[in-house]
């Protein structure tokens, strides 16, 4: 052991409680206990007359303990240390981790909105047919036999609870529940999907367009239609964000789902963009009321929800007898349309705030004309 005087630093002698050098007294363990060091948790006097003692755990929490003294405000920090570290010993099957790997790895570290779909995949499915297993007893054949009884769910379920359970998994192993990680090979079953049109088509969009304008709902068709914009995006989109001098608009927040309720931040990507107003829908713009801060709002001026925007949404085709597709497909339908209109793959890519043209051309269709007309353009 080294002296613990930064300018002697000598090496000790045997157990020495002095240095035989600067004489300087070593700090015992029990010194190192009762006394608080820089980033191991402050003291505070309270108004009650307790002492409190917060510290970080190592979840990156921050807790506080109490005591009429420091000494026993900072024995409880160690029990409660002790009793989590005997919880956690005492996991061994899969429902136990999976539902401590959410409140140790997911709680107040993803979003809210992500959080939930984690939990649903935990409660709803990986507890009930995985959990009594012990963790260091499932096998490759125990996660196909339980994917294979979800295979009625979409892909992007499947796939985003393997991802949950890989997670689960691989945590385990860091935590020396288990070795291997039987999830690693595991892919989500693929469906044969009929060819279905997924955007509209100029006919059924010239339709909507005449509809549109002189129903109550118009704003809900020609916003998703002229601007590819998402429903989170759209919610949070203000008058003032309108810009039809300069005839564009900014994409600077969505909503999302948070503990309290609704709350806004920042767009998927996390960029501020900015969208072009198409000369047929600035004309639209000047003739809508404007009720609120807010360009989707009830009456009260006040923002509305996901549902209200859809119910509305849903209540224009009810109502006109419209071809139907969802809020989003009107999304697929302008990233399409741009595409077949000359704009090149970065342009759409720009437009539709996506952080990569793979995603961009996930979201563009391209029918048997287009592979027809495209060869037109080949140089040679």
């Amino acid at each position: 052991m080294m002296c613990n005087n930064k300018i002697c630093g000598v090496e000790l002698l045997g157990d020495s409680v002095f240095c035989h050098i600067c004489g300087k007294r070593q700090d015992t363990e029990k010194d190192r206990r009762s006394k608080r060091y820089a980033g191991d948790g402050t003291y505070c006097n309270r108004a009650d007359g307790r002492i409190e003692f917060k510290i970080t755990l190592g979840t990156g929490d921050r807790k506080s303990f109490y005591g009429k003294t420091k000494k026993e405000a900072r024995q409880k920090y160690y029990d409660f240390v002790a009793g989590e570290e005997n919880k956690t010993e005492s996991i061994e099957t899969v429902g136990a981790w999976a539902e401590k790997w959410l409140e140790i790895y997911k709680k107040g570290k993803v979003a809210y909105g992500t959080y939930k779909n984690y939990e649903l995949y935990v409660i709803k499915h990986i507890v009930p047919g995985l959990g009594s297993l012990k963790l260091d007893k499932v096998r490759p054949a125990h996660i196909a036999d339980f994917m294979s009884k979800k295979s009625g769910l979409s892909e992007s379920a499947q796939k985003h609870m393997i991802i949950a359970l890989k997670a689960i998994f691989n945590t385990a192993i860091e935590n020396k529940y288990c070795s291997e990680n039987p999830v690693k090979r595991t892919a989500a079953s693929k469906r044969v999907k009929e060819d279905n049109t997924k955007v509209f088509t100029v006919a059924q969009i010239d339709c909507m367009l005449k509809d549109a304008k002189t129903h109550r709902y118009s704003a809900y068709i020609l916003f998703p239609l002229y601007t590819g914009m998402r429903m989170g995006e759209l919610l949070a989109l203000k008058w003032g964000d309108i810009d039809l001098k300069a005839g564009v608009i900014t994409v600077r927040a969505a909503t999302a789902r948070g503990e309290k309720g609704r709350i806004e931040k920042s767009t998927k990507g996390g960029n501020v963009r900015t969208i072009g107003i198409p000369p047929k829908f600035k004309t639209a713009l000047r003739k809508m009321s404007k009720e609120g801060e807010y360009v989707f709002c009830a009456k009260n001026g006040k923002p509305i929800s996901p549902n209200t925007f859809d119910r509305r949404y849903k209540a224009f085709f009810e109502e006109t007898g419209n071809y139907y597709l969802s809020a989003h497909k009107c999304r697929h339908t302008y990233g399409t349309y741009l595409l077949r209109g000359g704009v090149d793959l970065r342009g759409v890519q720009t437009a539709l705030g996506h952080s990569s043209s793979a995603v961009t051309e996930k979201y563009t269709h391209k029918n048997v004309n287009d592979a027809k007309s495209s060869v037109i353009k080949l140089g040679y």
